[in-house]
């Protein structure tokens, strides 16, 4: 977790991990707020979009195009997403 919080290679990483960090919050809490849950997915969805972190932004592209194990991931992620945005 060091390496990932100082070393500057993994600075980009930072949105996300904060991210990371809202989203076990809520998991830890007692109940489940759908309003949360909805924060959460608006706020990974910003992330992701061209309205993010400009530097997260181009590193992700270019995991996205090297990895694709990133590919398969993203793709789930986008699917959750789409069932936090439906919840009533």
């Amino acid at each position: 977790m060091q390496l990932v919080t100082e070393d500057n290679f993994f600075r980009w990483l930072d949105p996300l991990s904060r991210l990371i960090i809202e989203i076990d919050e809520e998991l830890e809490s007692p109940e489940h707020h759908d309003e949360t849950c909805r924060a959460v997915a608006r706020a990974t969805e910003k992330l992701f979009s061209d309205m993010g972190d400009g530097t997260f932004r181009k590193r992700y592209q270019e995991a996205l195009q090297d990895e694709s194990g990133v590919i398969v991931a993203h793709g789930r992620l986008m699917s959750v997403i789409g069932q936090l945005r439906q919840l009533p």
